[in-house]
């Protein structure tokens, strides 16, 4: 089923991330890698893209984590907008992980824990045009649900490393690009301005909703992140103008996309929070543009009010450099933060500071700024380490906060 979106035309761009063409659709990314929930992946240089990945509940030098099953302390804990009774800690899941529903089970067992983040792909829940498998989500859903707390969708449209990229989308019309990740892997995605894959996902998340509201799990989610057209906005295969060294990039016309996905998911998701992904402030090298992320959330919360919040993937023990650059635009929006990376394997010291006080610290810096929700790797979760626990603890409890 297909609706026409029109997308209005202008022209400027924007970038940050150094990549290398190798062809007319392919191009390397840096040493970055995708978003690892476990942290226990190799260091990335550059602000990372959350992709699903496997997760392993490994901590420093090889140690296996010995999970703590602590009781909810407050069984009244209400996780939706409507009835949220303190900041919220999340522990991040990728579904791609086989046993993500055992791990979901696992990790809310800690009594600090809100809810589950979790990342999932838009192809393993359309598997064909309107064609549906809701089994994974459900699951966690249904978990969440019985412990009275919350899960947070994080729906990505591109294909992870290694796999193609959904077949029924590309068959229906979808054009794709392919970036290399550092370890010269191929990764598609769609063209972010693409106009069937922005009516496609509306009315994805139309059914969606309608299924949430039919199993009675709408509650249970807390938030849903605007992850199309692209997850974290910058569009790091954009260079002089150009994606890919295929496609034209047009400010307006990337603009215009995100407006039509701040409209959609608004017109599925009325009452729910939804992420918007502040930028690295670089859309399309080489220039800067620190006004895009200002001018959709202008757009978003003039119509739609407070419903839209920012988010930000790079929180470190000294802050977030993206937010910093949003100062005046997150202003009394709620901020959600995702650590830049785990402190429990953290190598190359990505969250600065010292393991563990640099989480600790990082949550504090987060609340102080006005945050109500940050997200937590499953490996830190898993780690029993009082100050990492003391951490999340802290993102209910400021009074914990040095």
């Amino acid at each position: 089923m297909f609706k026409t979106i029109f997308i209005t035309l202008g022209v400027v761009a924007l970038g940050f991330f150094v990549l290398v063409v190798t062809n007319a659709v392919e191009v390397s990314l840096p040493i970055s890698q995708e978003k690892d929930t476990s942290g226990a992946k190799q260091d990335q240089s550059e602000p990372n893209e959350v992709l699903p990945v496997m997760v392993d509940s490994t901590v420093k030098n090889n140690t296996t984590v010995k999970v703590p099953i602590l009781p909810n302390p407050n069984p009244a804990l209400q996780v939706s907008p409507k009835t949220q009774t303190r900041n919220l800690a999340f522990a991040l899941l990728s579904a791609s992980n086989p046993e993500s529903a055992k791990q979901a089970q696992t990790l809310l067992e800690n009594k600090n824990i809100d809810g589950v983040a979790l990342q999932i792909g838009w192809a393993s829940l359309e598997t064909g045009d309107e064609v549906f498998n809701w089994a994974t989500l459900d699951a966690i859903l249904k978990i969440a649900k019985e412990k009275n707390k919350g899960v947070t969708l994080h729906i990505f449209s591109g294909a992870p490393t290694g796999r193609p990229f959904s077949p029924w989308l590309k068959s229906a019309g979808v054009k794709t690009y392919t970036v290399n990740d550092f370890k010269g892997r191929s990764r598609e995605e769609a063209l972010p301005w693409d106009v069937t894959l922005l009516s496609q996902y509306s009315q994805f998340l139309k059914s969606l909703s309608v299924h949430l509201k039919g199993t009675d799990y709408l509650d249970t989610v807390a938030r849903i992140s605007v992850a199309v057209p692209v997850a974290e906005m910058d569009l790091i295969a954009c260079r002089s103008n150009m994606l890919a060294n295929a496609y034209p990039y047009d400010r307006a016309t990337y603009l215009a996309s995100w407006k039509a996905m701040i409209d959609a998911h608004a017109t599925a998701f009325p009452e729910l929070k939804k992420f918007v992904s502040m930028p690295v402030g670089l859309i399309c090298f080489p220039e800067r543009d620190t006004t895009f992320f200002t001018d959709l959330m202008n757009y978003a919360t003039q119509k739609y009010g407070k419903t839209f919040v920012p988010f930000a993937a790079d929180l470190t023990s000294t802050g977030s450099d993206r937010s910093k650059a949003y100062t005046d635009t997150i202003k009394n929006l709620g901020v959600g933060y995702q650590p830049i990376w785990s402190s429990t394997s953290d190598p190359s010291n990505r969250m600065k500071g010292t393991f563990p006080d640099n989480f600790l610290q990082a949550v504090c810096t987060a609340t102080k700024s006005g945050a109500d929700y940050v997200e937590v790797y499953s490996v830190d979760v898993l780690n029993t380490d009082a100050t990492i626990q003391k951490g999340i603890q802290a993102v209910h409890d400021n009074t914990l906060c040095p």
